[in-house]
């Protein structure tokens, strides 16, 4: 099975750095193999920092904070009909008593808001959105009412200002239907607003357009595989369709030997260099050729084990639900149940 084109973009960025995303992974205190077990695992947030386009992060002003918060406010405050949940989406989850209930400016700063119909239908699809930051809030409140009464649709949020990514919009709905009709309205709006939406998407979306595209609901798990023979659910309470992507490819490097780790044991290359073992250090040519077949043999030593990465990949993808041709889709995990605790330790009578 071929890679998908972003997925192997990010297989082959994820492999050159791998030695800098291993020593990023041993501030959990786990071996090599067990890192991924730790949520929180700055390799992991590099790779989906990849996956999404992150940039650096910018100064942004209380000004343009509290002309975002006031745009949004005055679109569409009483314009969306229903209950509504408002959220904050910092570090933290803050509710919002409603769209005057902001946090300071300097708190909020690349932030989600979130919108979430009460109660919340199923959510199986996504739509991705890149809106360019000085219109995205009146763009933002364009959309979202045009769809805010489709009955599928249970939520969408909105990054403030000073946000890194690309998908600065996401749209939440129960079905593939949903999903097509949400497009079908976004893209009737760009026609008439183009010089609103940015053309980047996050790598494994499916593109639907400049700047809009789609993606399948993750499972709610923390993907763990303990051991080559194990792929298991942990507890997660959220989970993000790039942070799940990022997991499982990290799961696939870190149970993958580097060239570097190997021995100094040419012979499964198919090159024998123990005629150079006793060359005469005054023979140049001969430790030439000698050094040569090492560069080869290095060579390939590389190619294999950049070969069986991509091969984890593919595995732990097939475990995890999805395509490592079409992983904007997702299927059901295939999971192992994990293992029964210990029996209670025996008392004596």
């Amino acid at each position: 099975m071929a890679l998908h084109r972003d997925l192997k973009n990010i297989v082959d960025w994820a492999w050159l750095r791998r030695n800098e995303l291993m020593e990023r992974a041993r501030a959990t205190g786990r071996p090599k193999g067990q890192t991924h077990l730790v949520k929180g695992n700055p390799a992991v947030r590099e790779i989906y920092g990849y996956i999404c386009g992150a940039t650096a992060g910018k100064r942004v002003s209380e000004r343009t904070m509290s002309k975002f918060s006031e745009t949004l406010y005055r679109k569409l405050h009483n314009k969306l009909g229903g209950r509504i949940r408002y959220i904050c989406q910092t570090n933290e989850w803050t509710e919002m008593r409603d769209l005057t209930d902001f946090p300071e400016p300097r708190e909020w700063v690349g932030a989600f808001i979130h919108f979430q119909k009460r109660p919340m239908p199923a959510c199986t699809e996504r739509v991705y959105v890149n809106l360019k930051e000085a219109t995205r809030a009146n763009a933002f409140s364009a959309i979202l009412k045009k769809i805010w009464d489709l009955p599928g649709v249970s939520s969408a949020k909105v990054a403030a200002p000073g946000a890194v990514k690309t998908d600065t919009v996401l749209v939440y709905c129960d079905s593939r239907e949903t999903r097509e009709q949400i497009i079908r309205i976004i893209t009737k709006y760009q026609k008439r607003n183009l010089r609103y939406f940015g053309s980047e998407l996050p790598k494994l979306v499916a593109s639907a357009g400049t700047g809009i595209g789609h993606g399948a609901e993750p499972p709610i798990i923390h993907p763990e595989r303990p051991n080559s023979q194990r792929f298991e659910a942990g507890y997660a309470e959220g989970q993000s369709f790039g942070m799940y992507r990022a997991s499982l490819i990290f799961i696939a490097l870190e149970r993958t030997q580097f060239p570097e780790e190997m021995s100094q044991d040419f012979s499964r290359t198919g090159v024998n260099l123990s005629r150079f073992q006793n060359a005469n250090p005054r023979q140049g040519m001969r430790l030439d050729i000698a050094g040569e077949q090492k560069k080869q043999a290095n060579a390939v030593r590389n190619m294999g084990q950049k070969l069986e990465f991509e091969q984890r990949v593919e595995t732990i993808f097939r475990l995890a639900g999805l395509d490592a041709e079409h992983p904007e889709t997702q299927g059901d995990p295939i999971l192992n149940a994990p293992p029964p605790p210990p029996p209670p330790p025996a008392h004596g009578g």
